[in-house]
């Protein structure tokens, strides 16, 4: 019963506090609510059609790129390490959503969409890693090279 009452009340309090952090800047893999954040994208992933998912996938990996970078320049290594996991976990995700398409025209056009848009993701990236320091440009040029190898996985199919 105890531990209800503080479930309760934790839940009651964390959307004033991530409301405030979310007019900031979001929360990032440096706050202590980071966890939160990503347990209700899995909860929006449960309740989400398949086309949806992919979009949603696609708006998490857009997420976890602008979180790298703000924890990237603020140099706290774990975090931007935690974002970079994430987002390669998403894009595992999104490649598998991909394979299990359907080949038909609405499909197809949804992969066109995946393809371009992942494209964007790794430009960013790359415009990112160039104003980064060796060692972050080091995780991110790997980083680079996975996305590569999903984008021919995605021209495969």
């Amino acid at each position: 019963m105890k531990a209800l009452v503080i479930l309760v009340c934790s839940l009651l309090l964390f959307p004033m506090v991530s409301a405030q952090e979310v007019q900031t800047q979001g929360i990032n893999p440096d706050s202590l609510f980071y966890g939160f954040d990503l347990f209700f994208e899995k909860v929006q992933l449960a309740f989400a059609n398949e086309q949806s998912k992919i979009n949603l996938q696609l708006k998490f990996a857009e997420e976890r790129i602008d979180e790298f970078e703000q924890m990237a320049k603020k140099q706290n290594e774990i975090a931007w390490r935690k974002a970079l996991v994430e987002r390669e976990r998403i894009r595992n995700e999104i490649g598998q959503m991909v394979d299990d398409l359907e080949d038909n025209q609405e499909d197809n056009a949804l992969k066109e969409e995946v393809k371009s848009r992942l494209e964007l993701q790794t430009k960013k990236m790359e415009m990112i890693g160039e104003s980064l320091s060796s060692q972050i440009r080091n995780e991110l040029s790997l980083e680079i090279k996975n996305n590569d190898v999903l984008k021919e996985k995605t021209n495969a199919i």
